[in-house]
This record gives C-alpha cells, structure tokens and sequence, in this order.
C-alpha cells in the first residue's frame, strides 16, 4: 500500500468513527418525519397532500438515477484523487532528482494531466449534483405549493394563519428528506470503508519470533522475492535463486559479491526473512503457513539498506534508533563510521536534521549514519548492503578496519553485500559469489598485513574547514519548517476567489442575490395573496401561477447558482494550483531539504482537497446566509418596531459568543495542520524504511509513535466537537427567547394574521441563520487558513530565471572553463570549494577524485548553477554561465546522478521522456548498456519488455539496474556535456568497465566529467582532477599525476584495485 494509501485508510477510520458517532440523529430524523406528516395531515387533509406527493414520486426515479450517477461519479473522483496524491507524493519525494535531472518541465506536465484529470472529474460531479439539486428542491417545492393549491382551489381561499403553518411543516419535512439520504449514505459509506479496512487487516502478514536455529544457513534452497514485496525485478518478478548452499559463519565478517542484478540483493532480504524460501533440506528458516500469518523465524538483525534509510529527525536520534543512550558507545561508533569531524562542521553538531531522505546530507555521510545506527544497535547480526560505494578508499579501508571489523563487532555476524571485494577481502572469513541464478559460498582466512592496517588517522571530515569552536551538541532540534505568513481571512479569500477573474465571481454573486431574492419573494406574495379577501376563482388562480412560477424559479435558481460556484471554484483552484507547482518546481535545492515533507504534502493534497470542495461554496453560503440574517432582521424591525431594541440585545449576545467561539477556533485550527503534518511524514518515512524498522524490531516504536501522534489529532478534534456543542446550545437558547420575543410583540400590537404569520415564519429562521453563519465562518476559516499554507508554499524563494538567450546550437563545442570559484553553501559556513580553476578543452573527459566530502558535487552543483558563486566564473563555450537562463543552462548538461531517478510508469515512458524515441531506438540503447538482449537463455540482469512496470523511484530495480537505464536515457539524448555524478558506484568492476566503453563510444563529441571514488573508473580519461578539503591540489593526466606521486598516487595505493588502476594508467600511456 503507498503512502497516500496508508494515510488514506487513516482518514477512512476517522469517518467511520464521525459517521457512527452522527447515527443517533437517523432516529431522531423519524420521530420528526412522522410528526410532521401527521399534523399535515390535521391541517389541509391527506388528499392534498397526496396531490401534492405526485410530484415528488414522479421526479423520484430521476432523483434515483442522478444520485446513482452521482455516487459513481464521486467514486470515480476518490480514484482520481489517489491518483493525483500519488503522482504530487512522488514529485515531493524525488524533488531533489528531478531537479538535478532537468525533468522540471516533465513533472509539471504529468501533475498537470493529473490536475486536470481530477477537475474534469470534480466539474462532472459539480454538473450532477446540479441538476439533483434542482431535482431534489423542485420535488419539495412542488409538494409545498401544489398541495396548498389544491388546498385553496377546494376550499376557495387560503388563511395566513393555516398557510403559514403549513409551510413551516413542510420546510421541516423539507429539512429532514434532505438530511435523512445524506444521514443513511454516510451510514453506507461507512459500512463500506469498514469492509475496506478490515479486507486490509485481513492481509497476509508476517509474525517475527526469536529462534535458536541457525537462521544464517540455507540449504538447497530456493530464494524469491516475496509476492507482496514491491522486489527489485530483472527480467521479471519470477526471478529466483535456486539450490542455495551456504552456511555464513557466526561472530565473524561474510562478503557477498556478484555482478549488477545478480541477486545479492534477494539475498541479504532472505537473511532478512523478506523473502520467500523454500528448502529441500532439513535445516530451515522460515515456518509454513498459519491461518493468514506466515510465522517468519529471524533473529537479531540490524540493516543497512540501498539506498540508505535516514529519517528527517537529528542526527543523533537517526543513530540511537530508539535505543538509549551511552556516551561511551555513542562516541566510538562516529569514531568507526568516520563520522566525528564531519558532525564538528555541522552548524548543530548532532543536532542537524538530516532532512527529507538525508537531503541535508552527502551521499558518503548518509551510508555512513546508516552504518553507525546499525553498529550502536545490540543486533547480533549486522546485514549490510553497499556501504562502502559512497565513499572514497580511504574512508573504506577505515570503515573495513574500524567498523566491519573493529572491537564494536567483536562476536557479531557482519554480512555486507559489495561490488568492491578488494578492499575487504582480505578481512573475510566467507565469500559468497552470487551468479547464473545460484549462490555458492567459500571459506578464507582473515589476514591483515601491514599494508592493509595502514590506516593512521580518522579520515578527513565530509566538510572542509569546520567553524572553530563547533562540536558535538546532543541537545534535541526541532523540525524547522518555513513560518507560515500571518495573512487576514478576507485578504487570503480575496487572493483565492480572484485569482477566478472577475466576471465569473460577479457572475456567482449574481446567483447567490437572484436565490435569496427569489426565496424572499415566493413568502412575500403568499403574504400578499392571503392577507385580503377572499378571491374569485379567476384571481386565485392567478394569485396561485405566480406563487408556482416563483417557487420553480427558486429550484433552478439553486441549480444555476451551483453551477456559477463551481466554476468559480474550480479556475480558482487551478490557479492557485498551477502557482504553487511552478514555486515548488523552481525552488533552491536548501529551502527542497529545509522544508518537511509533511507541510508539501499537506498543502499540494490534504489542503487543495479542502480548498477544491469547501471555500468557493462556503463564501457563496455566507453571503447568502448574511442576505437572510439582513432579511430576518428587516422583516422584524418592519412588523414589531418594539423588537429592535431587542434584537439588539440579542445580537450583542450573539457577537460576543460568536466572538468567543471564533478565538477558540481560530487557535484549535491553527493547530489542526501542526498535528496532521508529522502524521503524513511519519507515514511516509516508515513505509520507506519498513525493511529496515522490521530488521531492527522497532515497529513497535513506531507504532507508539503513530499512536501518540493520532492522539493529538483526536484530543483536538475532540475539543473543537466540544467547542461545537457549546455554541450551537447557546444560540438555540438565544434563537428561542428572539421568537417569544417577536411573537409576544405581534400579539401586542395586534398584527393582523398574514403579516404576523411572514413575520414568525422568517423570524424561526434566525437561529438557523446565525448557527449557519458561525458554521460557514468557521469553515472559511480553516479554508483560509488551507490557502495561506499552499500560498506559502507557492511563495517559496525561487531560482532566477533572468538570463540572456544564447545561440541555438550552444554550447556547440562543450568548452569548460573555470576561473578562480569559492562557493559556501550560506553565509557564515566555511566555503565547500576555494579558488578553484581548471580548463576542459571540447571532447575532454575529466575525472574529480577526492576524500569524501571534498567538494566534488559541490563542483557538479555549481556547474549547474544550485550553489551561488561567491568568486570567480564558470564559463561553457565562452559564454558566462551566470548570464544565461537556468532552464537552458541545465538542459543543455546530460546529468547522471549519484541516486539515479526514475518514475512510476512503463520502462518506455522512462527511457522516452519526451516521446520522441521509437522502440527501435529505445531497445538499441538499452542493449548498449547490457540491459536488453534479443536471444539469449540467461537474461537476469537485462529487462526485455518496454512495457514493464516501473515502481516509484525504481523501487522494483537494484539500484545498479537504476543507474543502468539512466545511462541509457542519456545516450538517447546525448548533449555537449555530460556530468556522471557516482554514477557506477552500484554496479561491479565488468559492468563499470563497460560503462566506460559505452561512454567512449556514444558521448565521443561531448566533453565528459566523471565524479567516482572507484579510481579505475577515472583512471583511462584524458585528465584527473583532485579535491582535497574544497581546494584543487592536483590537475593533470592520470600518468602524469602518478609520476608525481603526490595525492592521487597516494590515493590508488590505499585503494583496493590499486593493481588494476596501475594497468590500466600504464596502458593508456602506451597507447
């Protein structure tokens, strides 16, 4: 289930509970109906009223069928606001790769159809409810005149006093058939989400138990991904390993190693009990089926995913995992994970928030989190995958040393799935090679030279020059999210409802006047028509089509005014929409990592959801309710002149409850969204990291942590139902005394009979009036308040788009020239990357190396223009790129990112973002990068169909195969400059080989620059550029960078392939 899905099923149970809770009023609903019908009857007989009912029964089955069509309409509305909420929650989710991968344009185009999808359907809902809603009022209205009419025809004239009556009855029995459906469709509704969520409950769940078999043995054993598990796919989910043979010592270090997509990842999930295993022999891991449990025996585990896990909590809490805290332990694991200088560069220490997904984190520094949450763990059994990608040898050689092999894993079974087996190898007791659909596993004896322990310092920190004075501060940090802007109500509504144009509010404005008019008019002419004489039969017919017409005009009066609010209220959503989209999209990559990911969703979804359905309709609502309370109180004043001193009295006291009220809900709803928001996030992260929590045996935890969360959202539900009760009891009473107090003035002053009869029958109203009132005012309220957060949002600070329009063909050649840069990320923080130049002549490929942290995505981020240059200049073919628009900056630079971007829809629509490819073509680029073969009996790392799946982020994909396919949607666009960013640090040493063949080959007319800690993969390029602490020490050819034995040569001989760089340096200078 996605995430939207599980917050959806959330919302479900909350209307369930409001639904059963609002039941007892069906009952109370019958003894008013039959209340009303009998003493209708008492007044004009049951033959009038029987006329009356044939119109009510004759637009009945119309009534029936619109509302059919308007309930499939809105359940085909519910699917498309999932689907809309999935594509908004996966935009937030990859904003930081989307933007890296110049896909902006892309996404605003997809959310838009979405968008667009969802309001087609919210507009054909709107035309439905229309024309029920002329249906269901003209039914009533019908009921109401023709059964007085025949009432007068009969008995030749009509008293004010019994007409009056009359129409108070039927506007009550009015009241109630509208609420009545409404009351047993909620009952439905909600007998069907509870079917919903107890069809959820009853899914197929696992149980986890302790054990004290040896849960690290297979034997012939057959491994798949399991059936419900969104598993990483090759050539299709039927994917497996099969007669599996290994037995992974105990308190020792196992390494897993094998080609790209092989299947390492299947097997470090059925350590894990994620996988499904079947065994042929006597040794087993897993219990068979239970009812609808499957009993899963694990032990003790801790985990460390690809990509790595980290929640938008401090960096301390992302480490101590629930875990308490022991300063001792605590400290020796940054120290193994390398992790303490860099927490001394960060401006709270510890304290940071680690952002959405890490986003405030390098790539290096989030692998290496994972890994200390996993060595502060008890777990007796450490599975890792590829810690050691995204870092540079040194810092591997220290995590091998210090963290996989150190005193913190002394007794504990350490198993680590890599592609990089030379740098830990020689620390193993057990290696298994996966391949050809099967695993086989090899003893070796663990030895540790001196050229292996020549590790004498912890690695440079992630960040260069760390601000003196700062260190380690374990004091808890809040979430800092931007605040929201302190608009008025009537400025935000404003903003809203004029951002429609102004004719199609003055238009709604119309509508809403000609409805409370009309309603006005039909009561005035019954007036009119009852208070004289009796009327010859010709007159009273007359007297009778007036009344009929002005009562049928009312009904369509409704209906049009229905369908003028609903297109107000759709251009103005769109509107508003398209503004925040275009801010969300064009946002700085610091404010994408600086703003939780609950208050994005809450306000692209939950909040749009709210200003779709309820703003437009409420403010027209209120405008026709203050017409009303003007109408009462007019009425009032004209009929008792001694009632306006009490009127107000009356509406003092009314203010000033109202006043009262209003100030306890402003401030209860202010804290709506503060409660619903780390519900939404706290969603969202646990169902990224459910692998990881289950390994860890924290569910639990989260589970506690959900629930304290639903408390708070309950407790102020709760307290705004209280605050409810309160003011609706305090108006009946003041409604109550109003009435008494008009009619005793009537009686006084002798009013004649029609006179007092339009006076009461608008003056019962008035309870209603000022209840309706508070109702839509505290409505409009929260609307407002669902319109400042999307406004702040669509307010965020945006990227320049300033710039001059350069040459079709540039860049032409992909001249690089960098002139004297230093970038800092804000002022204040010590500068990532200083004084740094270099010159790439066209076709050039430079590789950047350096520790990690050293600057070199700085370069790549400045390159495209998401850091602000403090000094210096980046010029590309001449031409400064600071002076050039940003979309055509980015657009013309292929980027491959470290965290490989892909999104939900067919592997074509990946490949062909903008359909310009054929399949052909698509097929071609795929086989270039080995992921597409024609004929060939072992296809497990290549997908065949172009019509597969894709999950959210490639969720069903290892990550190499991600990397894999975005190199390939490069070659279908090649451009002047390509930037790989890390981009083969998941695949293995064949496969990175190949992809520098490929990147020969198809990229020979672009200039080329490759940012990789795996040295081979930059050794055969023209030059290498080292970064050490964001300064450049090194620039030259590899050959001539060994010569001089410096830093880079100090590098290769710390790397693992030191033999296999050194080949291939020696070749490239022989060639």
């Amino acid at each position: 289930m996605c995430v939207y899905g599980l917050f959806r099923a959330n919302n479900i149970s909350a209307s369930v509970c409001q639904a059963c809770a609002s039941s007892q009023h069906c009952l109370k609903a019958g003894f008013k109906l039959l209340f009303d019908v009998t003493y209708l009857i008492y007044l004009i007989g049951l033959k009038h009223i029987l006329i009356g009912s044939l119109f009510p029964v004759i637009l009945f089955p119309i009534s029936k069928m619109l509302s059919h069509q308007h309930r499939h309409a809105k359940m085909e509305l519910s699917n498309l606001h999932n689907a809309f909420s999935t594509e908004v929650s996966e935009l937030l989710r990859s904003l930081r790769q989307i933007r890296m991968s110049s896909m902006e344009q892309l996404w605003q185009q997809r959310v838009t159809r979405a968008r667009a999808r969802e309001l087609r359907q919210i507009w054909h809902c709107g035309m439905i409810l229309s024309m029920l809603t002329l249906v269901t009022n003209l039914g009533p209205i019908l009921l109401i005149s023709v059964s007085l009419s025949s009432y007068a025809l009969e008995v030749g004239h009509l008293s004010p006093s019994l007409a009056f009556a009359s129409i108070g009855l039927f506007r009550n029995l009015h009241a109630v058939m509208q609420e009545l459906p409404a009351m047993i469709a909620s009952l439905q509704e909600s007998f069907a989400a509870s079917k919903r969520i107890e069809k959820y409950l009853d899914q197929s769940t696992e149980v986890r138990v302790p054990t004290s078999a040896d849960s690290t043995s297979f034997k012939d054993a057959r491994i798949s991904w399991a059936s419900s598990a969104a598993a990483p796919e090759s050539s299709g989910s039927s994917f497996c390993l099969r007669d599996v043979n290994l037995r992974f010592p105990e308190g020792r270090l196992s390494v897993i190693t094998g080609k790209t997509s092989s299947g390492k990842g299947l097997l470090l999930s059925a350590l894990l009990g994620e996988a499904d295993v079947e065994l042929g022999g006597p040794k087993s891991n897993s219990s068979p089926m239970l009812g609808k449990q499957t009993v899963v025996s694990v032990p003790d585990f801790a985990y460390v995913s690809q990509p790595p896990w980290i929640e938008n909590r401090p960096i301390k809490e992302n480490i101590l995992f629930g875990n308490a805290f022991d300063e001792e332990r605590y400290m020796a694991v940054l120290r193994a994970c390398a992790l303490e200088r860099d927490l001394e560069a960060l401006p709270d220490g510890d304290s940071t928030m680690a952002g959405v997904g890490g986003g405030a984190l390098s790539g290096g520094q989030k692998w290496r989190v994972s890994l200390a949450r996993a060595l502060y763990s008890r777990a007796r059994i450490l599975v890792l995958d590829d810690v050691l990608s995204a870092v540079d040898p040194h810092v591997a050689k220290w995590l091998c040393h210090n963290a996989l092999s150190g005193p913190l894993v002394r007794g504990r079974t350490v198993i680590i799935a890599t592609h990089h087996l030379a740098i830990c190898e020689y620390l193993a007791s057990y290696v298994v090679t996966v391949d050809a659909g099967t695993a086989s596993g090899r003893v070796c004896a663990p030895r540790r030279s001196s050229e292996h322990l020549n590790i004498e310092t912890v690695p440079r920190s992630a960040t260069s020059n760390p601000k003196p004075g700062s260190g380690l501060r374990s004091t808890d940090a809040g979430k800092k999210s931007p605040a929201t802007s302190r608009r008025s109500v009537l400025r935000t509504l404003a903003t809203y409802i004029l951002g429609s144009g102004m004719w199609p509010v003055i238009l709604a404005v119309s509508a809403t006047f000609a409805c409370r008019l009309l309603a006005v008019g039909n009561s005035w002419w019954l007036t009119k028509w009852t208070s004289g004489k009796e009327l010859d039969g010709e007159r009273l017919r007359f007297n009778l089509y007036i009344y009929l017409a002005l009562s049928v005009c009312s009904a369509v009066a409704l209906a049009v005014h229905a369908i003028t609010v609903q297109g107000v209220s759709q251009r103005a959503s769109e509107v508003l929409f398209q503004r925040t989209v275009r801010g969300v999209l064009s946002s700085p990559l610091r404010w994408i990592d600086s703003t939780p990911l609950g208050k994005l969703l809450q306000s692209l979804s939950s909040d749009m959801h709210l200003v779709d359905h309820r703003v437009a309709a409420g403010l027209s609502d209120l405008l026709r309710i203050i017409m009303q309370l003007a109408v009462v109180v007019f009425t009032s004043g004209v009929a008792t002149p001694q009632t306006i001193a009490m009127m107000v009295i009356m509406l003092s006291f009314y203010f000033r409850i109202t006043a009262r009220h209003l100030s306890m809900s402003k401030r209860l709803n202010k804290l709506i969204p503060l409660a619903a928001q780390p519900i939404l996030e706290h969603t969202n992260s646990a169902e990224y990291g459910i692998t990881t929590i289950r390994a860890f045996k924290k569910q639990s935890i989260y589970i506690e942590r959900m629930y304290d969360l639903l408390d708070v959202e309950m407790c102020l539900s709760w307290h705004i139902t209280l605050g409810q009760q309160w003011i609706h009891g305090r108006y009946g009473i003041l409604g109550s005394l109003f009435v008494c107090a008009t009619a005793i003035s009537l009686v006084l002053a002798g009013a004649d009979a029609a006179t007092a009869g339009f006076a009461i029958n608008v003056v019962l109203q008035f309870k209603a009036t000022m209840s309706g009132m508070m109702g839509k005012t505290n409505l409009l309220t929260s609307g407002a308040r669902a319109i400042d957060r999307v406004l702040d949002i669509a307010g965020a600070p945006t990227e320049s788009q300033d710039g001059e329009d350069v040459a079709a063909s540039w860049p032409a050649s992909g001249r690089v020239d960098i002139q004297g840069i230093t970038i800092r990320y804000d002022t204040g923080l010590p500068p990532v990357l200083t004084d740094v130049s270099l010159s790439l002549k066209a076709r050039e490929r430079l590789g950047i190396v350096g520790r990690t942290g050293a600057g070199k995505t700085s370069l790549v981020n400045a390159l495209l223009r998401f850091i602000d240059i403090e000094a210096g200049t980046i010029y590309i073919d001449g031409v400064d790129i600071a002076s050039v628009k940003l979309t055509r900056l980015r657009s013309s630079i292929s980027v491959i990112p470290q965290d490989p971007f892909l999104f939900s829809d067919t592997l074509r629509a990946n490949l062909n973002v903008y359909g310009h490819k054929t399949d052909e073509e698509l097929k071609a680029a795929l086989s270039k990068v080995s992921m597409h073969t024609e004929n060939r009996q072992d296809s497990t790392h290549t997908l065949e169909n172009l019509e597969m799946s894709i999950h959210p982020r490639g969720e069903n994909l290892s990550h190499g195969q991600r990397q894999m396919i975005c190199l390939a949607r490069a070659i279908l666009d090649p451009r002047r400059i390509v930037v790989l960013d890390e981009a083969t640090s998941a695949v293995d040493r064949a496969t990175d080989t190949m992809v520098q063949e490929v990147i020969r080959r198809e990229f020979a007319d672009s200039t080329i620059i490759v940012v990789a800690h795996r040295l081979a993969t930059v050794a055969d390029l023209d030059k290498v550029l080292v970064l050490d602490e964001g300064a450049a020490v090194e620039l030259g050819s590899p050959a001539d960078l060994m010569q001089k034995k410096g830093v880079f040569w100090d590098m290769v001989n710390q790397s693992g392939d030191a033999h296999e760089v050194r080949r291939v340096i020696d070749g490239m200078r022989h060639t």
